[in-house]
């Protein structure tokens, strides 16, 4: 669940050491009021990532072979990128 420190201060703590994560921004469609927030508050990119999580409200990190499963089972689900391997800096990667 990505409250209170949003996408770097809470998916990593559910990954292996060593690891970290690659989003696909492209994955889904942001909601539209996110861009009339940022324009308001003058934010960057990131700063939307973390405080407001851009319309991701619950992440699942799961095995790559049980991705089509759980996008079948989970109405709305999406595939939002990948585990990959950390060495330094945020470790939580949108690209």
């Amino acid at each position: 669940h990505l409250t209170g420190g949003g996408w770097e201060g809470n998916l990593p703590r559910s990954l292996p050491e060593g690891t970290g994560a690659s989003i696909d921004r492209a994955a889904w469609e942001v909601p539209a009021i996110f861009s009339l927030l940022a324009r308001l508050g003058d934010l960057e990119e990131m700063e939307q990532f973390d405080t407001w999580n851009m319309g991701i409200g619950l992440v699942v990190a799961i095995p790559a072979d049980a991705v089509g499963a759980a996008l079948g089972a989970v109405p709305g689900a999406v595939a939002l990128g990948e585990v990959v391997p950390y060495s330094s800096g945020r470790r939580v990667i949108f690209g």
